[in-house]
């Protein structure tokens, strides 16, 4: 089979302790004492020719083994140069670790080796943890979509708390919610002990966007006990020609409802921001 794989004849050594001679060989060699690698007798055992027909097929299996690696590991690592630079721009990037819809393929154990190991690879780095997105959303085909699926808040609450006790970094956590019913993450979990501070999910739109930006803010604001707030997303995308109305109108909004705003015109939302 190595012959098959490889494309190339293996001649069988004789040695019953072939690991062991290699060993002493390499010494031989680093301390300069014949015969060393170069003089080794070669092996004089069975010579093994590969097959053409089945070398073709592990050829075709190496290739898609590349493939997938590629694809899998290749992303990854990707992924990892992006933040590192990030990192060393003096950002702190928030490391989604799933889409809300994986809990009933996956489970909650085999989630939380997922995130086991996420926290291995990253934890060291700066980072916080958004558990899942739109925890509590299912699938989209899934009958009678979209609606707030507790039971799978349930079983990423159970998540959060695993990272929570596993991060040997105690670094921030969150969740993601999904825009159905109050948009915030506390609302999210059935536990939001597991939280360190509260991701909001306001709407993706335009003009229309900003005021229930400000509502769902400013309830998750007034909520007790009091926890940092954050807003996951941006309620206007620039990429839809708004820039120039978003802030100030925004801002208008908000001073009009009386939301304090900083030097720079922020409005702060507890120990949050919206913007």
């Amino acid at each position: 089979m190595i012959a098959d794989a490889l494309g190339q004849p293996l001649t069988l050594s004789r040695e019953s302790e072939a690991s062991s001679r290699g060993v002493a060989l390499l010494a031989l060699d680093s301390l300069g004492i014949p015969p060393g690698l170069a003089g080794a007798r070669a092996p004089d055992g069975e010579r093994v020719e590969p097959d053409p027909t089945r070398q073709e097929r592990y050829a075709e299996a190496t290739a898609r083994h590349s493939r997938l690696y590629d694809a899998l590991v290749g992303s990854r690592l990707a992924a990892d140069q992006r933040l590192r630079y990030l990192v060393e721009q003096g950002f702190t990037p928030c490391i989604v670790g799933a889409w809300g819809y994986f809990m009933p393929w996956m489970g909650v154990e085999k989630t939380e080796k997922h995130w086991r190991y996420l926290i291995a690879r990253y934890g060291a780095w700066p980072v916080t943890w958004c558990v899942a997105g739109e925890d509590n959303l299912p699938w989209y085909l899934a009958k009678g979509f979209p609606y707030d699926d507790r039971e799978q808040a349930k079983g990423w609450t159970e998540v959060a708390r695993y990272v929570r006790d596993t991060d040997p970094f105690h670094r921030m956590l969150t969740i993601h919610p999904t825009g159905i019913g109050p948009c915030d993450a506390r609302h999210a979990v059935s536990d939001d002990a597991v939280l360190d501070y509260n991701m909001l999910q306001t709407p993706h739109g335009q003009r229309e966007a900003v005021a229930p930006t400000y509502n769902i803010a400013r309830a998750a604001y007034e909520m007790k006990p009091t926890m940092a707030i954050m807003n996951g997303l941006s309620p206007i995308y620039p990429e839809w020609g708004l820039t120039r109305y978003q802030r100030p109108r925004a801002v208008s909004i908000i001073q009009k409802e009386g939301v304090p705003l900083r030097n720079d015109g922020v409005p702060v939302c507890g120990a949050g921001e919206l913007g």
